[in-house]
């Protein structure tokens, strides 16, 4: 059924053809992801590390600002740029990896706006609360995205077979969440456009999302 999918979405690259329930893969295996997205004719687009963006042991709001081609929800919302370097109040953002992006604070729902994609992946944690739940919204499905039991940052990928222009993430059971390495799909592949003809019956054939949590 995943290689039907996988068929399908490829001949859906640059086409803007509506279909009657979208469909989402989601991956907890970088691999697999990477794997199947070239399969359907995308690769994966620049990471924003969120390094660079704010001074070392500081943190940085972007509630409503662009970086790279993404709007971080709007002014007044729960999104700051933290990166920890030494043992000054901050370590709580010390997941190893330089700066990361802190979401939804208490909860809240914040929406990152980009141009419309196939795919997107990052890198997702908790804080104070390893191992707890972050809430990922992609095309009015939400999913439960889990995150690493030992304080640091899970995988986690998903790819439609419609184009999605925004990812909304909301904590769960967990003060704050963390978003790092996030990377949207780019295309690589156009098809014909005679080959889209194609598409109607294979996609009507799918009708349930693929989902592995």
């Amino acid at each position: 059924m995943r290689r039907v999918f996988l068929a399908s979405l490829a001949l859906l690259t640059g086409a803007a053809l509506q279909v009657a329930q979208a469909a989402t893969v989601v991956y907890d295996n970088q691999g697999a992801y990477l794997a199947d997205l070239a399969t359907a004719g995308f690769s994966s687009g620049p990471t924003q590390s969120y390094d660079g963006i704010t001074p070392p042991d500081s943190i940085t709001n972007v509630a409503g600002s662009i970086l790279a081609g993404v709007t971080y929800g709007t002014a007044g919302q729960s999104a700051e740029v933290a990166r920890y370097v030494a043992d000054d109040g901050l370590q709580i953002y010390d997941f190893g990896t330089g700066a990361v992006l802190a979401l939804s604070f208490l909860g809240e729902a914040v929406t990152l706006n980009f141009a419309p994609t196939y795919g997107l992946s990052a890198r997702f944690g908790t804080i104070f609360d390893a191992g707890s739940f972050v809430l990922v919204t992609i095309n009015g499905d939400t999913f439960l995205v889990p995150t690493s039991d030992n304080g640091g940052l899970a995988f986690q990928g998903f790819l439609s077979d419609t184009p999605f222009t925004s990812i909304t993430i909301a904590g769960f059971d967990s003060l704050l969440s963390v978003v790092d390495d996030l990377s949207l799909a780019e295309a690589v592949a156009v098809p014909e456009p005679a080959s889209l003809m194609l598409l109607g019956a294979a996609l009507l054939g799918i009708g349930v999302s693929r989902r592995r949590h």
